[in-house]
């Protein structure tokens, strides 16, 4: 009799239709919190929440001659280097904080919480990802993009930028100038007290051909293109980045499924 109770009290197997039943429920909950909730999201901050943002685009040449998309030199080349350094310099991220309002614009409570910066955020490098640095592969021009929360203000900025560039470049290009005249000066002076006539003749020439050299390559910057003002929003790409979620979080979802089947199946043996 007590065989035949415990007999009758098993449990029964259950089916292969309640089999699939739930593995479909666990799909449906696992893609519906791991695709699903983060589409919904995405869908929300880029609908609703996401704060336009504005490009101004301008293209300059660091030149030693009149003609910007002359090949470039050697100096030609060292000069961009430069200049690119320059763009990503606290100096020049301070300049703009200072002087253009650079910081508040960018911490403007009114923008979404993502778009601006935190409280605690570092400025230099979220400005290095709102100033964009693209250099022509055939000459020293430089196409620089700059992104705001207003058409106004990204063209303000690239304005400053672009005028602290050429008072760098001519500070830096007056600087190796007095320093090699200084230089060449020092070579004549030093040849006038030696009394050889030999060294003073050479030093006369070399302070002559530097002068000229100087005066043939100084440094300057052209403006090839002004900053361009547009009232079209460059971002959000709203329907980009729902898709880019959607399909991010879909790739994650199937391949953590295809991790865990394996390593279920591996634990069979």
């Amino acid at each position: 009799m007590i065989e035949r109770a415990r007999q009758r009290e098993k449990p029964t197997p259950p089916s292969s239709r309640q089999l699939r039943r739930q593995r479909a429920r666990r799909l449906a909950l696992r893609y519906g919190l791991g695709v699903g909730l983060p589409t919904l999201l995405a869908t929300i901050y880029y609908g609703l929440l996401a704060t336009p943002q504005y490009d101004s685009w301008a293209s300059i040449a660091v030149e030693t001659t009149a003609d910007p998309f002359a090949v470039p030199t050697s100096k030609g080349s060292k000069d961009v280097k430069l200049v690119r350094a320059y763009l990503q310099s606290q100096e020049l991220v301070d300049l703009l904080a200072r002087e253009q309002g650079l910081e508040s614009h960018y911490r403007d409570a009114r923008a979404d919480f993502i778009a601006r910066i935190g409280a605690k955020g570092d400025l230099a490098a979220y400005f290095q990802d709102k100033l964009d640095v693209r250099q022509e592969t055939s000459s020293n021009l430089l196409k620089l993009r700059m992104r705001a929360f207003t058409p106004e203000r990204a063209q303000a900025f690239l304005r400053a930028i672009i005028a602290a560039v050429s008072t760098k470049v001519r500070a830096i290009s007056s600087e190796a100038r007095a320093t090699a005249l200084k230089s060449a000066e020092e070579r004549l002076a030093k040849a006038r007290e030696s009394g050889s006539a030999h060294d003073l003749q050479r030093a006369e020439e070399g302070l002559d051909r530097l002068q000229t050299d100087l005066a043939l390559g100084e440094a300057f910057v052209v403006v090839v293109a002004e900053p361009s003002r547009s009232n079209h929003a460059a971002y959000p790409r709203r329907l980009w980045g729902i898709a880019t979620v959607f399909t991010a979080s879909l790739a994650l979802v199937a391949m953590l499924s295809l991790l865990a089947a394996a390593v279920r199946e591996h634990a069979q043996f």
